[in-house]
């Protein structure tokens, strides 16, 4: 025995890995058991193609070692420290916890914070020669004394035999097996050596000597072991959690009361809570849920060993068994922090669901997942608290913001806040603070529209002021005479008014102009109606005050007064339209002037341009599925819309590709007939529709549908190749536009 132990310690050693740059060729990822599956690892490759297509790489990935890679091959586990507990962590830009899903505080981090009675029971239920303290060497994995009375029973069972199998697995094999095997379940011999051969490994790992092994083979299972699912919070998995989600009793307090070697009705209950818990382990669903009757006869069977063992007296005996534990009563409430604190949290992790393709928070919360974000915890911390006396009419009043348009009035509780601020990186712009102080799951900043009026003025002023600088280049070059007799500077009156300032003004600095340009007045006056690219408007002022004054533009900035920008625009536009180099007035009058066709074709191009830039940024890196799932949404779509874009992609595709296309993204569709195909290849094939006619039919942009076929064809081509590839695409798009009475 002491010749195999060396044997599996040596060939142990040799299955390393080390961590290496880029990708590895040499890795192998897990394809079932139930903890590689709640903890992402049998995902990884489909997480990492996501990622990749998002523009993430791989910095650095283990590298097995060839006898790593044989073993794994063969279905062994690799023998690594593997964690007792995991769940995503988001970090802030310091490497702080933004947001944790690990229990930190349901579990025992070593062996030496473990209760002896926890260890015991454990022992005495499980594995009872475990820490039995005998050869140093011994593999805790094998207990031949107990495998061969597992397997008598069970041959005797095969035989006819009414006789109850019982397992011989040890901790070390258990652990495998619901970690490991597919199903938590052994299913035939071959699955019983894979598990006795994978945990001898990892406890041969580091060497001969198993002591420490063996003790952390109890602390992963007490940390790990399965106790089936409590409603409202989920899969429970380790004595902590399962103390607080069947009996809602912290395991520090039940530690507590164990250490305290005495026959008090505290300790007595707290005993019983654990007996209760490893009781069940061999069927947790069974008799934490369906059967508790059954649970607690079990729960008294054991306890009648260990007194018969002299593991405790009568005294203590007597008091467990009068000792009742009471289990919670109907769905748990989970304690969560306002809504208003999680939003920067909750917002990457609505991007890590999106991101993974994951299909909910659940899942998404399990992942052994770790996510350095940019947020600033600090900052996040003190917006909140700002947003949150934003609401305190004493807090408003001393902080002065009680003034003319300002908190005066109302009550502040009822304002609704947020606030996003970036830092400029060298790599970027970095997300610092997103928060808002509504007490809701809905999200101000990621999901409101706002309507950003006081920042379209301030736009306006700085294209102004832009165009003051511009003409002031071009009129210093020039004499007062030159100016008056340029028919340039006469047509609109910004330029009108600049010559004007030159003429009169020798020596006029930029410094000079831009100052003056900022006291140009205008009136505020709503009694008038302007036309835009609406058609007709008319437009009010926030305060009826102003609507008879006429003040400066620097005024109508500190007081966001429309009608000053109204017109302060309005003049933007003439300066402009005296610049062409073609006559606007009688291209507009004229309906058969030449160029007005070309003039058409050319705006068409240029919204198209933008149009398909839009399309190219939110579609590039996608695959053809996602492409699929982005532009639908989460509605259900239905064989139409999807025909409807097929052909949009494929106009001359057949009724088999159709419905291969189809069946591949809607297999639960019953009606996908013979017949349902070819009338959908008939109504939406061929040459009878257009691009444009498929964008009405899906309510979406004509140019979204090419790019998205576009992009699926070709998703290497750069944004040069796209837009050279979209002229015919294009120019469908904008017939529209030509084709008119006028």
């Amino acid at each position: 025995m002491a010749h195999l132990n060396n044997t599996v310690s040596s060939y142990a050693k040799k299955l390393q890995f080390s961590l290496g740059d880029g990708p590895s060729s040499n890795i192998i990822f897990p394809h079932e058991g139930p903890s590689d599956k709640v903890r992402g690892y049998v995902r990884i490759p489909a997480f990492v193609k996501n990622l990749e297509e998002y523009g993430y790489t791989i910095v650095r990935q283990a590298r097995f070692s060839p006898e790593l890679v044989r073993a794994v091959r063969m279905g062994i586990s690799p023998p690594y420290e593997e964690k007792s507990v995991t769940g995503l962590t988001i970090l802030d830009k310091s490497g702080g916890a933004l947001y944790e899903r690990i229990p930190r505080d349901r579990i025992y981090s070593n062996f030496e914070e473990i209760p002896d009675d926890v260890i015991n029971i454990l022992l005495f239920i499980e594995n009872r020669e475990l820490l039995t303290p005998t050869d140093e060497h011994k593999n805790p994995v094998l207990e031949w004394d107990r495998m061969a009375k597992a397997g008598a029973k069970y041959v005797g069972k095969k035989f006819g035999m009414p006789i109850p199998v019982e397992g011989g697995s040890t901790l070390a094999t258990q652990l495998e097996k619901y970690q490991h095997s597919e199903g938590g379940r052994t299913g035939s011999v071959k699955e019983k050596i894979r598990q006795i051969t994978s945990a001898s490994l990892k406890v041969y790992r580091t060497g001969r000597d198993t002591t420490v092994a063996r003790r952390e083979i109890v602390t992963d299972y007490i940390n790990t072991m399965p106790l089936a699912s409590a409603a409202g919070y989920g899969e429970v998995y380790g004595l902590g959690e399962g103390l607080w989600a069947w009996f809602g009793a912290d395991i520090k307090d039940v530690s507590n009361a164990l250490r305290i070697k005495n026959d008090s009705p505290e300790r007595a209950e707290a005993f019983k809570k654990v007996m209760t818990l490893f009781s069940s382990v061999k069927a947790p669903s069974f008799y934490l849920i369906k059967d508790r009757e059954a649970l607690m006869q079990r729960v008294d069977y054991f306890a009648d060993l260990l007194m018969k063992e002299k593991e405790f007296d009568l005294q203590f005996h007597d008091l467990l068994k009068t000792t009742s534990v009471k289990f919670r009563s109907g769905r748990i409430d989970m304690p969560l922090s306002p809504f208003a604190e999680r939003k920067a949290p909750n917002a990457i992790r609505y991007y890590l669901l999106n991101t993974l393709d994951l299909p909910d928070f659940y899942d998404l919360d399990r992942l052994d997942l770790t996510v350095k974000s940019t947020l600033d915890a600090d900052i996040q911390k003190k917006v909140m608290l700002m947003l949150k006396q934003l609401t305190d009419r004493k807090y408003v009043e001393s902080a002065g913001l009680t003034g003319d348009r300002m908190l005066k009035h109302g009550d502040p509780k009822n304002l609704i806040y947020s606030f996003l601020l970036y830092e400029k990186t060298p790599s970027g712009n970095a997300l610092l603070v997103q928060a808002d102080n509504l007490d809701k799951p809905f999200d101000i900043n990621e999901g409101v529209k706002l309507d950003l009026g006081s920042t379209a003025k301030l736009r306006t002023l700085a294209h102004y002021l832009q165009i003051i600088s511009d003409t002031y280049e071009e009129m210093s070059a020039q004499s007062p005479e030159t100016l008056n007799n340029n028919p340039l500077f006469n047509k609109d009156p910004i330029s009108k008014w600049m010559t004007q300032q030159f003429i009169e003004r020798p020596g006029l600095t930029l410094e000079d102009i831009l100052e003056s340009a900022m006291g140009r007045k205008f009136s505020a006056s709503p009694a008038e109606v302007f036309f835009t690219g609406g058609g007709e408007h008319t437009f009010v002022n926030f305060n009826k005050a102003d609507n008879h004054l006429t003040m400066p533009v620097s005024e109508g900035i500190r007081d966001s007064v429309n009608l000053v920008f109204i017109r302060l625009m309005r003049e933007i536009v003439y300066y402009h339209v005296a610049r062409l180099d073609f006559d606007a007035k009688a291209v507009l009058a004229e309906h058969n002037h030449p160029l007005r066709k070309d003039l058409l074709k050319q705006i068409a191009d240029k919204e198209s341009h933008v149009f398909l830039s839009r399309f190219a940024n939110e579609y590039r890196g996608l695959t053809l599925d996602q492409s699929v799932k982005k532009l639908f949404g989460s509605r259900n779509t239905s064989a139409r819309h999807l025909s409807i874009l097929f052909y949009a992609i494929n106009p001359f595709a057949s009724p088999n590709e159709l419905a291969k296309w189809l069946r591949e993204r809607r297999p639960e569709v019953p009606d996908l007939t013979e017949g349902t195909i070819m009338m959908l290849a008939k109504k939406y094939g061929g040459a009878r529709l257009n691009l444009s006619d498929y964008g009405y039919l899906l309510s979406r942009h004509p140019l979204e549908l090419w790019t998205i076929g576009y992009l699926a064809a070709n998703p290497g081509a750069d944004w040069k190749k796209l837009l050279n590839d979209s002229a015919d695409a294009r120019e469908q798009t904008g017939a529209w536009l030509l084709q008119t009475r006028h």
